[in-house]
């Protein structure tokens, strides 16, 4: 038996469930007390905590299919075990039917995770359903709260700082303060694009070639007589809806 091959060589999901459900204690003959037999060695647990962490953070930064949901779990129950251990040392508790660190891996494991992805309530289904005991639901919703609200003081979650690394446009659930004092005539483009309803081919082909956006409205004059007169057309003009441009290259075809 090697404690370091149990947990590094199996599953992640299978290690998971170790360090979750992995009794840590073996019975006295004779005794009612039942003193605490290590199952993983602290040192173990340590140096694979810090292999999967920092081999986590690689995969994850250059794009390697490796996941993050089940290796933060396994991360956050591998030092949710180490704290079991420091508070067993600290304590001096040596009763297992006071102590049990496969509890302490589980609420580790919904703080890693809740402070890198900033879930909560789903994250706390999820996790009971993995334990199959609703009496954590309480604990690991409150390890989710104050996992979320720390992590918010430092950053944004990892999926949302993603999202502005690469640029992937994403409406908030709140603007940001500083476009309170803009306004939607500051960013817009003066120079309009537009169709009507029955434009020509030469004329749809030209927007299309000039402009690289990914819709266009569809307008038409309030007034005959403002199509010749084009400083006042913008006045004149009346939106109709909305094209987009794969629909317009689509019905070209």
């Amino acid at each position: 038996y090697n404690d370091y091959g149990t947990i590094a060589f199996n599953s992640q999901e299978d290690s998971i469930k170790i360090l979750f459900h992995h009794f840590n204690h073996s019975r006295s003959a004779g005794s009612d007390e039942i003193p605490l037999s290590p199952t993983y060695n602290p040192l173990t647990l340590v140096v694979f905590f810090i292999i999967l962490f920092f081999s986590t953070c690689w995969t994850y930064g250059i794009g390697v299919p490796s996941g993050l949901f089940v290796p933060c779990l396994l991360i956050g129950a591998t030092y949710g075990r180490i704290v079991a251990y420091v508070y067993q040392y600290v304590r001096g508790e040596t009763r297992a039917n006071l102590f049990y660190p496969g509890s302490y891996a589980l609420i580790g494991a919904a703080a890693f995770l809740g402070g890198v992805v900033r879930m909560t309530i789903s994250l706390t289904v999820i996790l009971i359903e993995t334990t199959r005991n609703i009496s954590y639901g309480l604990p690991i919703m409150l390890t989710l709260m104050v996992a979320k609200w720390v992590g918010d003081l430092f950053n944004k979650g990892l999926y949302d700082e993603h999202i502005e690394l690469k640029n992937w446009p994403l409406l908030e659930w709140e603007a940001d303060p500083i476009w309170e004092t803009v306004r939607a005539s500051d960013i817009m483009k003066s120079s309009l694009e537009w169709v009507n309803p029955t434009p020509t081919v030469g004329r749809v082909v030209d927007i299309l070639k000039r402009t690289k956006h990914s819709a266009f409205p569809v307008c038409v004059y309030t007034d005959r007589s403002s199509q010749t007169s084009p400083s006042s057309f913008r006045s004149q003009l009346r939106l109709k809806g909305l094209i987009l441009r794969y629909q317009i290259v689509t019905i070209l075809k």
